[in-house]
This record gives C-alpha cells, structure tokens and sequence, in this order.
C-alpha cells in the first residue's frame, strides 16, 4: 500500500513537471511585435471611458495611459479632461517584452462628474476652483497632529496676518494651481497623490499628498536643509475638508531624519 501511495505521487509529480515547463516555455518565448494583440474601445456616446483588453495567451500586458499605468488583462479608465492620449501597449514574458505598440484616443468632452474623490473635490470644488489663504506656518510633531489640533478656523479674520501668499487650485481641463505671492501670480500644474506611501517614517500609513512642480511650488519649510529637491516639491495633507487645509514638510522628507518626529505646518483657509 505505502509503495503504491509512493508510486502514485512519482508520478503526480512527473504530471506537475511536464505542466510546468509547458508553461515555462510559453512565458519563456519574448512576444513578437507581429503577435502582439489588444483591443482599445471607446463607449459610444461617451468617449471618456475607455476599455482595454489584452487578447494574447500567457503574457502579462503593461498598459501605459498617460494618466496611469496597468497589468490587467482588461481594464476599464476614464480620461477627465479633453484630449488626445496616446495608450501604449507592450506585452511581458519570461524571455522578454515585445515591442511597445500605442493607440491614441481622442476625448471630446471636460468630465466634471468624473472627479469623485472627496479630497480633490474639496481642495478644487472640480472645475469652479479654489482659493486658500496661507495663515500659518508652524512647527510641531508630524505624528502628533489631528482633527482635535487643526480645528476649523472659522474665526480667522484677514486682518490677523501678513503672510502674503495664496493657493488656488481648479480642475478647468487640467490640474491647475496658481501661486499669489507678494502681489505676483505664476501659474503652473500640479499633482495630487491620494495613496501616498512613506516606508520607515514616522507616517507608516497611506496619506494624500500634493506634489507641485519645481519653480512654483507652496512655501518651503526645509528646517534641516536635508530635503532632495525632489522632495520640495511634495506637501503631506494633514487635514482638508471644505474650509481648512493644512500640508506639511518635514522629517519624513529628508534623507537622514526620518525616525525623527517632527514637521512645518502650512495652514490655509478657504479665501473666497
């Protein structure tokens, strides 16, 4: 009996074997340009959403949409604003990728009702657009901060402050920001990150964040001058509802400083 079972097991094994190197070698042949097959559809009467679908067998596609990036053998993405938009496509396997192969897609229409998470809708109100005072900046523990510190400011009265600087964000065909500093206006784009991750910092959990390119951004809290300046650019979202926003720099940006609990504040109310 226990011969039989060992027997029986051999050759179960031999079984998996073949399976597995039959798998091997369809993942382990680098996909050809002249195989490569994939859909990309438009929904009729609503060009924002479009549908992918990988249609080759044992490969892992990459879909690359300017807004985005996936591996799913179907998946669905809608575009907010009008455009062109190239969706390049390549597909993976053990012995390589094919070559990058690209449809592009032209979106007719600004897609307001699209923008349905709640912290860009209250940073942007979507396309109406957003001004934010800056009243504050401070310093004070990053870890240590919540609902209960950065209460509303209600009572904030223009006239209490000299801090010459406002924030304005829309979502007018494109993720817009405007800077007002000391009477001057510059205007550039930003990002907002709504699962930003920070490993082995004081801020373990997933965070929204808002990342503004270089030349333009919020003001600069680098207390230990340590920050990249890629780095500079990000702001951590500590509270944002419809009336308060509050970011921050700190530690958790700088190279060495990371366990160290720490960070600058930058508190706006909503101007207008």
């Amino acid at each position: 009996m226990c011969r039989n079972k060992i027997m029986f097991l051999l050759f179960l094994n031999a079984i998996l074997l073949v399976v597995s190197c039959q798998e091997e070698h369809v993942l382990g042949t680098k996909p050809q340009a002249s195989d490569v097959k994939f859909s990309v559809t438009q929904e009729t009467g609503f060009d924002n959403r479009v549908y992918l679908e990988n249609q080759m067998a044992g490969v892992i596609p990459f879909w690359d949409y300017s807004i985005g990036n996936s591996t799913k053998q179907k998946d669905t993405v809608v575009f907010i604003f009008p455009g062109d938009y190239w969706i390049k496509f390549s597909a993976f396997g053990a012995g390589g990728s094919s070559d990058v192969d690209s449809v592009k897609v032209h979106i007719s229409n600004l897609c307001g009702d699209c923008i349905t998470d709640e912290g860009l809708i209250n940073l942007t109100d979507r396309t109406t657009g957003k001004f934010w005072k800056l009243f504050r900046i401070t310093l004070g523990p990053a870890s240590g901060n919540g609902d209960a510190v950065w209460a509303d400011v209600n009572w904030w009265d223009p006239g209490t402050t000299n801090m010459q600087d406002s924030a304005y964000f829309d979502l007018n065909n494109a993720f817009n920001y405007i800077r007002y500093h000391n009477g001057q206006k510059t205007k550039s784009s930003f990002t907002f990150n709504s699962d930003e991750m920070l490993t082995g910092s004081i801020l373990p959990n997933a965070g929204k964040s808002i990342l503004i390119p270089p030349g333009n951004q919020m003001p600069i809290a680098d207390g230990s001058g340590e920050m990249a300046d890629a780095d500079k650019t990000k702001y951590r979202i500590f509270k944002l509802n419809a009336d308060t926003l509050v970011v921050g720099q700190g530690s958790y940006y700088t190279a060495s400083r990371t366990t160290e609990d720490w960070g600058f504040f930058h508190w706006y109310v909503r101007a207008k």
